[in-house]
């Protein structure tokens, strides 16, 4: 499990480098963990099935509109959206040890 702000920089990154230099790469090659991809996938709403698509879904995440000439997310907006997908996937593994509630 990644921790802390260095390896949601790495990420970042890592996506945006693929983002702009191999777009249509598939993506499970963005170096999220396989529960990070599902809880992006489930968060947008979206299929995600290449790099730029999950920059583009991570980017949505730190504020990235995404509407025509605004380009694409740069590596503060990929930053935020990162910790914001920790915020969620540390959400899901504890809701998964939960065994009763309320």
């Amino acid at each position: 499990m990644k921790e802390g702000i260095l390896p949601d920089l790495w990420v970042a990154g890592f996506t945006r480098t693929l983002e702009v230099h191999d777009p249509e790469r598939p993506a499970e090659e963005a170096w999220l963990d396989p529960l990070e991809l599902e809880v992006l996938r489930i968060r947008t709403g979206r299929k995600i099935s290449t790099v730029r698509e999950v920059a583009l879904a991570i980017g949505r995440l730190g504020g990235h509109l995404n509407r025509k000439g605004v380009g694409l997310p740069g590596w503060a907006t990929l930053w935020r959206g990162m910790q914001t997908l920790s915020v969620l996937v540390e959400g899901v593994r504890l809701a998964r040890k939960l065994t009763h509630f309320g």
